[in-house]
């Protein structure tokens, strides 16, 4: 996944705040050939703030007066009627948040700004699976437990062909993702190539699914791993029942895997350090504008205080994972393997739009216990090797170099 790609995928990461702005209106309309213009009061309507039926802010009368000429002169003489007044406005929003040189601060569509929403909640209306890119086609990654595509017999490595009668080559995954999810209750048709058997349809039921935010299970010499593919609402609650179940069984070791999890809330990522730093720790430091530093500590007694630990990440680890791999690393609790991280250090607030949208705005800059910013340099790994995710587990190069290390450590002196 190529970083501009990754981009896409990691403005969804937010701080818990939610803001629900109101409609704003501004009585300017104009007409062209005969053919009525869409009132810009209702183009600018919950999009703008800063305009109402009173006008334009004091003082700000000439910025916006150039901006109406602009719009109402394109809108009666461009050569090709009519303009698309939407994806002007929108265009002009985004034009006005690239001014600002942060790639973070951006107006979401209402299809994306959903899909936000919902993992951040880790519910949605599908069918319950993962999938991704693999040379070119779109494979199912993983089933959700007790999920309609659990139900129906999908199964990972599954290739997917058409949605819906619909050949699907050449789609992103989001793109694919898009057109399968649907109200609950609704069916959708899968064609699936599955080894070397013909392809087949699949018809599966919506219904609304719980994301789960890990994978748990143990590896060779009682070592437990835990992949976390996101920091959502109920991540810290799921991690702490596999870390619980990890201890229970006396595992040997731990394995967090952050790599490609692209991130999540703020409040998350503080719970899930915390299962591996006492209280009282530092997470991180924020930084609003000019202002002093705010830290962040441990607040919850975790489970997985003394168990030694290797985190696991790559390229595409940015934001609350990179929060928990930079406490974790400050505070030598943990070995880190892998390759640099993303390099997300900034916190955005979202603002829900009265058309669907979602404004985020980056309101702070966070730093790691060490008072470092990571942006666009990311966390170093102490162990540096291919961090690429790959099945099986057994064959993949990082799991095996965490094994390795998890070794050492059992073997030191002071091991616990």
């Amino acid at each position: 996944m190529k970083r501009k790609h990754f981009l896409a995928v990691i403005l969804t990461v937010t701080v818990v705040l939610t803001v629900s702005t109101g409609a704003f209106a501004a009585g300017y309309s104009t007409a062209t050939k005969g053919t009525p213009i869409q009132p810009l009061a209702a183009v600018l309507a919950g999009v703008l703030p800063g305009l109402n039926s009173a006008g334009p802010p004091i003082g700000q009368e000439e910025k916006w007066e150039l901006f109406l000429e602009v719009w109402e002169i394109v809108s009666k003489e461009f050569y090709q009627q009519p303009v698309d007044q939407d994806a002007m406005m929108r265009g002009a929003i985004n034009g006005m948040l690239d001014t600002l040189g942060d790639p973070h601060t951006t107006l979401l569509d209402p299809s994306v700004s959903q899909r936000a929403r919902e993992q951040t909640r880790q519910k949605f209306q599908g069918i319950g699976a993962r999938i991704d890119e693999q040379d070119g086609e779109i494979v199912i990654v993983s089933v959700f437990p007790d999920s309609p595509a659990e139900g129906a017999g999908l199964q990972a490595g599954d290739v997917i062909t058409a949605v819906d009668g619909t050949p699907i080559a050449g789609e992103t995954p989001e793109q694919t993702a898009l057109r399968i999810r649907g109200e609950a209750g609704t069916d959708v048709v899968l064609t699936i190539r599955r080894g070397v058997i013909e392809p087949f349809d699949l018809t599966i039921t919506r219904a609304e699914v719980s994301v789960p935010s890990l994978d748990s299970q143990t590896l060779t010499g009682n070592v437990g791993y835990i992949r976390l593919w996101s920091f959502g609402a109920l991540t810290a609650t799921e991690l702490r029942g596999a870390l619980e179940s990890h201890v229970d069984s006396e595992a040997s070791g731990l394995i967090l895997d952050l790599r490609d999890n692209p991130g999540g809330l703020l409040g998350s990522a503080i719970r899930v350090s915390g299962e591996f730093l006492r209280p009282g720790t530092v997470v991180l430091y924020e930084q609003q504008a000019q202002q002093q530093l705010r830290p962040y500590r441990v607040r919850n007694q975790g489970v997985a205080l003394e168990i030694p630990l290797v985190v696991l990440v790559n390229e595409r680890s940015a934001s609350a994972s990179e929060i928990v791999a930079g406490a974790l690393k400050f505070h030598d609790r943990a070995v880190i393997i892998g390759q640099r991280t993303y390099g997300k250090g900034t916190v955005q607030l979202p603002h829900d739009m009265s058309d669907g949208s979602q404004l985020r705005v980056t309101i702070s800059r966070w730093l790691t216990p060490g008072r470092e910013s990571i942006s666009d340099v990311g966390i170093s790994p102490g162990i540096e090797v291919d961090a690429e995710v790959t099945e099986p587990l057994e064959d993949n190069v990082a799991v095996q170099r965490a094994l390795e290390e998890l070794t050492r450590l059992a073997s030191l002196p002071d091991a616990a």
